[in-house]
């Protein structure tokens, strides 16, 4: 496998992408969808970032996110957030006994060993440097479950920062992008 390298560069928003793992649609349901985004509020002020776009699809994430600090490490907040997302998302799955945990089980020889949340490695990172590159990135985030069919307009999409642009009163708060 690959290793994906990360740019740690100070004034640099990061668009990251991350998918479950076997691409399950664990994100289909609504409680799934507000976990990530408490884990996702708490990542930011542990990490000390700010949220400027995000987007929880059925099987994968987008975010754009900006480091607040000068010297600070992307790799370790999305290790916090993915980590802290797939601990009580599988937490959850397992106390109901959910048949979702056979695809994200990992086994050898017919005999399961772990679960998975998401996909191995790293994901996509992508530093944005330009207002340009921002807006289009966030144009790319909020068109996300469009594009998949999910709904007609980005504000239909109740996982998404679309409509927090719009105006909208959103459970969870953005932060503004610094245009």
């Amino acid at each position: 496998m690959q290793k994906r390298r990360t740019f740690n560069d100070p004034g640099h928003a990061h668009e990251l992408t991350f998918s479950t793992y076997r691409r399950t649609r664990i994100f289909e349901e609504d409680a799934f969808c507000r976990l990530f985004l408490a884990k996702l509020d708490a990542s930011r002020k542990a990490h000390a970032y700010e949220v400027w776009a995000y987007v929880v699809m059925p099987d994968h994430v987008h975010l754009l996110v900006w480091p607040t600090l000068e010297k600070y490490d992307v790799v370790q907040f999305r290790k916090s957030l993915k980590g802290a997302v797939a601990r009580e998302a599988v937490h959850l799955l397992r106390q109901r006994d959910d048949a979702i945990l056979g695809r994200l089980s990992l086994s050898a020889a017919g005999v399961p060993q772990r679960t998975r949340l998401w996909q191995t490695g790293g994901g996509y990172d992508r530093n944005i440097h330009s207002t340009a590159a921002c807006q289009k990135s966030i144009a790319y985030i909020h068109n996300n479950p469009v594009v998949a069919g999910l709904c007609p307009h980005p504000c239909d999409y109740e996982w998404s920062s679309a409509c927090w642009y719009r105006g909208d009163k959103c459970d969870f708060q953005v932060d503004r992008a610094k245009n």
